[in-house]
């Protein structure tokens, strides 16, 4: 396992892309290109929630839900 599935996932988008035809410049960047645009909605995502609750944003905001102790 690697972290972010780094080098596995790029191998395989790699190896489609250079058997689709494409040269194998394009296809590494293309799998690295993909790769990140999948990574950074998921991480952007997390990166504001977690400073939304830093900033305590969320907490009170919600009906019924009170602050942990």
């Amino acid at each position: 396992l690697t972290p972010g599935n780094f080098g596995v996932y790029e191998a395989t988008a790699f190896l489609i892309y250079k058997f689709s035809g494409l040269s194998p410049e394009m296809a590494l960047s293309l799998a690295f290109l993909q790769h990140i645009c999948f990574l950074i909605p998921m991480a952007g995502t997390g990166w504001v929630v977690l400073l939304a609750q830093s900033l305590n944003l969320l907490d009170g905001k919600y009906e019924g839900q009170s602050k942990p102790d």
